[in-house]
């Protein structure tokens, strides 16, 4: 139920779990809309989890977003790709085989170009 409530949202269960304990402790019971109130009004206070879900927050109309990161590891670039709704991913591809253009051509296949 928990992960349902959260689906879309840049809050994981277990901050929405820590968020309404000792509201569960008074009320005794959730109702699935009551949660998912709850969650999306936390979600809209808490920073986004990752580059990717900020930019699908700043572009409401925007389906699908990525961000790399090429500091945090010697060896491999991480790729974040977040699709609405849907999921965030984090690919890490080694460094050697990672081509920013390519993976830029094949996002846009994918998504009928619908990234911003």
């Amino acid at each position: 139920m928990f992960e349902t409530a959260c689906e879309g949202l840049s809050l994981t269960p277990g901050q929405l779990r820590q968020a309404l304990k000792d509201d569960l402790e008074s009320c005794g019971q959730l109702t699935a809309l009551g949660l998912r109130l709850v969650a999306e009004t936390l979600s809209a206070y808490l920073p986004p989890q990752n580059e990717a879900v900020a930019m699908l927050r700043q572009h409401p109309r925007v389906t699908h977003a990525f961000a790399t990161d090429d500091d945090s590891d010697p060896d491999y670039v991480i790729v974040t790709l977040a699709i609405r709704n849907k999921a965030t991913v984090d690919l890490r591809i080694a460094r050697d085989k990672y081509d920013g253009l390519a993976i830029l051509e094949w996002i846009e296949q994918h998504t009928s170009g619908d990234l911003q």
